[in-house]
């Protein structure tokens, strides 16, 4: 008996209705007909209700190159009486001025023929140009018992067709809400908010910060109708490079901004590994117990850097490869990381032996040496692995291939982009030849530029939704240093 999948099509709008919102789908039609002045036809919508939800794109999804930095994903409910979206339509979030165009549409459905919708996945795009393009527009004449948002988007679908003269409520129909009282002339630039300000201004109990910052979608507000910066609106200086997987490398004084997370802002660090893309010769000890050791089979690209890929025999007892660091500190904390990509080879492994002590810090024995959970679906990643070098400890081994009793298996992976480094994880510092080191990310706003005073009081939220209230001094705001990514930042009177 085949599945009924209309319980599983519940339980998804139930999810999406718990995290989402309401949403429209919005098929415009063209009619031939005109009105006195208006000069190109009039249009009409069919709006389908559904709910809906907005996700970024993951960094391995945007990879493939076809989803354009600030393109987000939306799950969308189905059920009786929705449409299946077309890349025609739009998808009008939070019913008001938040279009989105369809780039693409996923049905996700059982195989075979009559499956049910479960629910659409949408590729989208906001169509951010609509606060651009009207900010010098005509002024448009309405009555002031229209709302704002009813405005809005007239303004959104007419494009300012009509001309100064001709009233928007002869274009307007009765989807105004009543909640939002517009003045008797409007302009789109006051009215016209992003959707990743709405939820801050809901916070602010309605009241709009003087300036607004989204690194995430590289979107700068600034003044009192919060008009859109013309360029990003900070000084920023770092010496050295980072290289982000997924993102790419970040020279000298280039912020790390990374579409759909935000500004990566951390104090300087060391890539300790002098030949950290070099897999061959003295960078490496190839060993094996009563069988064939390891073996390089060919160069290749993995994540953006060069790699290698290995071959682990299975004869003998045991077989494995390592890099070996001498001249450390006891008592410090060090980070190993390297980009992995498994071949038929199906665990990844991160040992740390100490050569002082000759005993193993993360052996082969240990949970912790298997590092397979970090890698994605297709198994491949960045793996990490923090440790405290012991009392005496000044010399160390990092194990990328270990095969032995309590590991099986051997086969194909791929490694490249070695890193030691001082502390916790961080991002890649390229090295070729000698150990390479950034420095601090220092990232400053001129409050004077921006037309604030410096008693302002900014709010940082971080990837992780939480927050830090900063304070401006001598004229300038400069951000403090965070391991974590900064998405938002926007500014009130303290």
């Amino acid at each position: 008996m085949a599945k009924d999948y209309t319980a599983t099509r519940s339980t998804a709008a139930r999810l999406i209705a718990k995290f989402g919102d309401d949403a429209l789908l919005v098929t415009t039609e063209t009619s031939q007909e005109s009105f006195p002045g208006a000069g190109d036809g009039s249009t009409e919508e069919t709006e389908a209700p559904v709910k809906a939800v907005l996700v970024e794109y993951s960094v391995r999804e945007r990879e493939g190159g076809s989803i354009a930095t600030g393109d987000r994903k939306a799950l969308v409910s189905a059920g009786s009486g929705v449409p299946i979206p077309t890349t025609g339509m739009k998808l009008r979030y939070r019913p008001g001025p938040f279009d989105y165009q369809i780039k693409d549409v996923s049905v996700l459905r059982p195989a075979g023929p009559g499956g049910v919708a479960v629910m659409f996945e949408l590729q989208v795009r906001a169509e951010r140009t609509v606060g651009n393009v009207y900010t010098a527009s005509p002024r448009i004449t309405a009555p002031a018992s229209v709302s704002a948002a009813t405005v809005a988007r007239f303004l959104a679908d007419a494009r300012v067709s009509a001309p100064a003269s001709v009233s928007a409520s002869a274009r307007l129909t009765a989807k105004a809400s009543a909640s939002i009282s517009a003045p008797a002339v409007v302009r789109a630039s006051t009215i016209l908010t992003p959707e990743w300000l709405a939820p801050i201004i809901s916070d602010l109990g309605g009241e709009r910060p003087p300036a607004a910052f989204n690194f995430a979608q590289d979107d700068y507000l600034a003044g009192a109708n919060l008009a859109r910066m013309e360029s990003a609106p900070y000084a920023f200086e770092r010496a050295g490079s980072w290289y982000v997987i997924g993102a790419g490398l970040f020279g000298t004084n280039t912020p790390r901004i990374i579409p759909g997370t935000g500004a990566r802002l951390t104090a300087g660090r060391s890539n300790l590994e002098p030949n950290s893309e070099v897999y061959s010769g003295t960078n490496w000890a190839l060993g094996t117990s009563g069988g064939t050791p390891p073996s390089r089979l060919s160069d290749t690209t993995l994540l953006g850097r060069s790699a290698s890929v290995w071959n682990v025999p299975t004869d003998g007892a045991s077989q494995f490869a390592y890099r070996s660091y001498t001249g450390k500190t006891p008592g410090q904390e060090y980070t190993v990381s390297w980009n992995v990509e498994l071949g038929t080879a199906t665990v990844a492994v991160s040992i740390i032996y100490d050569e002082t002590n000759a005993s193993f810090l993360i052996g082969a024995g240990d949970a912790a040496a298997r590092v397979t959970s970090q890698l994605d679906g297709n198994g491949r990643g960045r793996v990490f692995q923090t440790f405290t070098a012991p009392a005496g400890c000044t010399a160390f081994r990092a194990y990328p291939i270990r095969r032995d009793g309590q590991i099986a298996g051997g086969g194909t992976v791929t490694l490249g982009a070695f890193q030691l480094s001082e502390g916790g994880p961080c991002d890649y510092i390229p090295t070729a030849g000698s150990i390479q080191a950034t420095g601090d990310d220092e990232m400053t706003f001129d409050m004077a530029a921006l037309g604030l005073s410096d008693d302002q009081q900014f709010t940082a939220v971080f990837d992780d939704d939480s927050t830090a209230t900063l304070n401006a001094s001598a004229g300038t705001l400069t951000m403090p240093l965070s391991a974590k990514d900064y998405r938002l930042i926007y500014a009130m009177p303290s």
